[in-house]
């Protein structure tokens, strides 16, 4: 009877568990896209991203849009590897 419960509750923790898994999963893959995205046109001669950012004329000046994209940067990769790091503890 005991063995049955314990049974029971393991089952259902593996199913309500699950989703989250998958989840993190596809959270890791669209920061790993969104990383990909953000570093690769930044290149030491030109950087196009930032130039686009610049022209939609959101920010008030080049450094400002050069200050955003930083920090957008850097967020998405500390999130992917915090992500990363949480999804390989399963």
């Amino acid at each position: 009877m005991t063995t049955f419960f314990f049974h029971k509750i393991s089952i259902e923790l593996i199913f309500n568990i699950f989703p989250l898994f998958i989840m993190t999963d596809l959270s890791r893959l669209f920061f790993a896209l969104l990383v990909l995205l953000l570093i690769v046109p930044q290149t030491p001669n030109e950087n196009i991203l930032l130039r686009t950012f610049y022209e939609t004329k959101i920010f008030a000046n080049y450094g400002e849009a050069k200050r955003i994209l930083t920090i957008l940067t850097w967020s998405c990769i500390f999130i992917f590897l915090f992500i990363t790091f949480f999804s390989a503890l399963k």
